[in-house]
């Protein structure tokens, strides 16, 4: 069944679809009155939806079943990342939107090469509203503007924090040791890494150095490797 994303209110069981979600149910899969679609809000909930009435550009559906919410898989995860180049950037936030990362903070490093503007962050989260529709995820990651790194660790929080190093402890001793907690912060530096002062503040922050084995990976590698290795409880296998 095709989804569609309306952030709107639902209480009068009646959703409005506008712009490019219409456009892209009228247009390009060419739905008709009476069909039946999925939609989502992006805050969690969704529901089966028959379509009433359309227009040249808005279709309006009438809910015929509330679905139940889906639980959310493994540890709440945030992932702090510097920013690849060029359309790596979009894929790395598709896959994180694929595995459930729930808050996404693309950050200015001393090593960083590319530092994306406000219309880029709109684009990706537009590629995040994609991933949701493709993967059935009903709510959506928040991808927050470009901020320096030393900024973004200096925020109070009781979530852990995990930053790739090559020079780290392994990742599946780092579990054995300590059971994860219910927030997870990861951190992925530029490819040429972090500094010795981004190191030092870091570990002051408390974050706890890990490996992901010898290989050097690029930026979109290490922070997907990382988060579906604690999502889904396999970090033994690096």
């Amino acid at each position: 069944m095709h989804r569609f994303y309306e952030p709107g209110s639902w209480n009068a069981d009646v959703v409005d679809l506008t712009d490019d979600e219409a456009a892209h149910m009228l247009r390009v899969l060419r739905l008709g009155i009476g069909e039946r679609v999925t939609v989502f809000d992006g805050r969690g909930e969704s529901a089966v939806a028959e379509i009433e009435d359309v227009r040249k550009r808005s279709a309006r559906l009438r809910i015929v079943e509330r679905l139940p919410p889906s639980d959310a898989p493994g540890p709440e995860i945030t992932l702090i990342t510097a920013v690849p180049k060029s359309d790596r950037f979009r894929w790395l936030v598709e896959k994180a939107t694929e595995l459930g990362v729930r808050r996404l903070i693309p950050i200015r490093t001393e090593r960083s090469v590319v530092h994306p503007g406000d219309g880029k962050i709109q684009k990706m989260q537009a590629a995040s509203i994609a991933a949701c529709k493709q993967c059935g995820r009903n709510d959506l990651p928040a991808i927050e503007p470009l901020q320096e790194f030393t900024e973004v660790l200096s925020r109070p929080t009781s979530d852990r924090l995990l930053i790739a190093d090559p020079q780290g402890a392994p990742l599946c001793d780092v579990r054995l040791r300590s059971p994860l907690q219910s927030g997870l912060r990861l951190a992925i530096g530029p490819e040429g890494g972090f500094t010795a002062a981004e190191i030092g503040f870091a570990k002051d922050a408390g974050g706890e150095f890990v490996s992901l084995g010898q290989s050097i990976l690029r930026i979109e590698t290490a922070a997907l490797a990382m988060v579906a290795a604690l999502r889904f409880g396999r970090a033994e296998a690096l």
